[in-house]
């Protein structure tokens, strides 16, 4: 499912969770002047 989140710059941690999912966590950096697409798959439990 598409999202969009804005955050400050700087570092985080994404955890990606659905029901009957496993979760995912993605580390991801954040520039001062840009974005950044994430695009994972989550497996199934």
């Amino acid at each position: 499912t598409p999202a969009t989140i804005r955050l400050p710059a700087g570092r985080y941690m994404l955890s990606l969770s659905l029901d009957g999912y496993q979760t995912l966590h993605v580390g991801v950096e954040v520039p001062t002047d840009g974005t950044v697409t994430v695009n994972e798959r989550l497996k199934p439990q």
